[in-house]
């Protein structure tokens, strides 16, 4: 499978974020699955686009893993308290959260698309929009080798020039603009979303 290996690489990373969070609460150290049975339960919430990530943690957190509907609900679950760490397929939104009382991590790079109003939009007819970017060729092509592409000297040249169709942008790029969201199916495109990891900060 094509994110296996990233799904394990980010596994481990969240693994140890986790073991970090519980140990400086309760002062445990040492190796955390000899002594798993002494910490207090860590909940994790996920939405559907991030079941990959979530399922490589499954066989050592499986009783402690809850999925949500959507990226949002994940979300409202941590500031509820409802859970510990909350792995989002986007970014918070600044009205969905308190930036300034999480941490915000990004699991990997990636690449969106945004226009100017949130819409969906299945995965063979991005081959029929035209599509603005200020990144590379080679990059394009390989999220959009279909696609008619505009390319534009910058990322502010972009956005102001193609929101009004779609534009590709890099999420550490991403403003808050609205998605075109992009399905395969009835599930979203993961080359589209990008894992996000939210713990409460201190």
């Amino acid at each position: 499978m094509k994110y296996r290996n990233e799904f394990i690489a980010i596994s481990t990373f969240l693994i140890t974020i986790v073991v970090l969070l519980t140990s400086s609460e309760t002062g445990i150290t040492g190796d955390f699955y000899q002594k798993s049975s002494q910490h207090p339960e860590v909940r994790i919430g996920h939405c559907p686009s991030m079941e990959g990530y979530a399922s490589e943690i499954e066989l050592e957190y499986e009783d402690k893993l809850v999925e949500y509907g959507s990226s949002s609900q994940v979300i409202n679950a941590l500031e509820k308290d409802l859970i510990d760490v909350a792995i989002t397929g986007r970014p918070a939104g600044e009205n969905e959260i308190n930036k300034e009382d999480f941490q915000e991590t990004y699991l990997r790079q990636g690449k969106t698309l945004i226009t100017k109003e949130r819409t969906t939009i299945k995965s063979p007819k991005l081959e029929n929009k035209t599509i603005h970017t200020y990144l590379s060729e080679n990059t394009v092509e390989e999220f959009l080798p279909d696609s008619e592409i505009k390319y534009h000297g910058g990322k502010r040249e972009a956005k102001e020039m193609g929101i009004e169709e779609a534009v590709l942008v890099d999420w550490q790029d991403y403003e808050g603009e609205d998605l075109l969201i992009v399905k395969q199916g009835s599930r979203k495109d993961l080359r589209f979303r990008v894992p996000v990891m939210y713990t409460k900060d201190g």
